[in-house]
């Protein structure tokens, strides 16, 4: 009896990681940033929260510009550019311009100017 309990709570296991693996690309940064154990008081100092997160706030946990990597951009078929996205031409921007936590994240570049690079924003 006990090796068929074992047998069901794996298969109970494995179904349910496959199932929150499924879902996770729909996740919201607020539910990323629950699961890893982050409250809502580490972001906002208070609670109900007052005003969004300050930029030192996110930098203290996830590091600045010079952390991030550079990756390729594509805006179509004719133009490549491998950069920093975090270190825009336009200069610093606050982590929230591109970054929702509560909402969908959107890539600032694409609001007004190229519009088509394939970037999805965390």
């Amino acid at each position: 009896m006990k090796i068929k309990f074992d047998y069901i709570n794996f298969c109970a296991l494995i179904f349910l990681s496959l199932a929150l693996n499924a879902s996770a690309g729909d996740l919201k940064l607020v539910d990323v940033h629950k699961n890893a154990g982050v409250t809502c008081v580490k972001c906002h100092d208070a609670m109900p929260p007052k005003s969004p997160p300050s930029q030192e706030k996110c930098v203290s946990c996830h590091g600045g510009a010079d952390k991030r990597k550079e990756i390729n951009l594509h805006e179509g078929e004719d133009r490549n550019i491998k950069m920093n996205i975090h270190k825009p031409h336009v200069g610093e921007l606050r982590c929230g311009v591109c970054h929702s936590v509560h909402q969908e994240s959107k890539l600032y570049c694409n609001e007004d100017c190229h519009h088509r690079f394939d970037v999805k924003v965390p």
